[in-house]
């Protein structure tokens, strides 16, 4: 796997916690940690399916992806790029790591309903 390290800024490496009560900000916008978490989530890849659910432009998406590639420092032409970046986020803070009892309970939830409208 590719070992690549993410290069930030020092001004945000070392920006004094106490600045923002005790919290560093993050280097992608809150939009761009929704379409990541959308992707995590498994609701889709797609960049017309992303911006359907955030009620945005398809080349809105486009441009998010592209700054996040470019901020967390994720390069190539294959189709890991947004895979690299949850992972990337992940490392730094950003995204919360994956918690595999919280989803298979929601999705547990979630069928036993449906099974129980039936």
């Amino acid at each position: 796997m590719n070992s690549e390290r993410l290069q930030i800024p020092p001004k945000i490496l070392n920006q004094d916690q106490n600045e923002n009560n005790g919290v560093r900000p993050s280097i992608l916008s809150s939009r761009e940690i929704d379409l990541l978490q959308l992707v995590r989530q498994g609701k889709t890849t797609h960049h017309q399916g992303l911006a359907e659910i955030l009620g945005i432009r398809e080349a809105t998406v486009r441009n998010h992806f592209h700054s996040i590639y470019k901020k967390l420092g994720i390069n190539g032409k294959d189709g890991s790029k947004k895979i690299r970046s949850i992972v990337k986020a992940i490392d730094l803070g950003i995204l919360e790591p994956f918690r595999p009892n919280t989803i298979a309970k929601t999705e547990t939830e979630s069928i036993t309903r449906e099974l129980e409208d039936e």
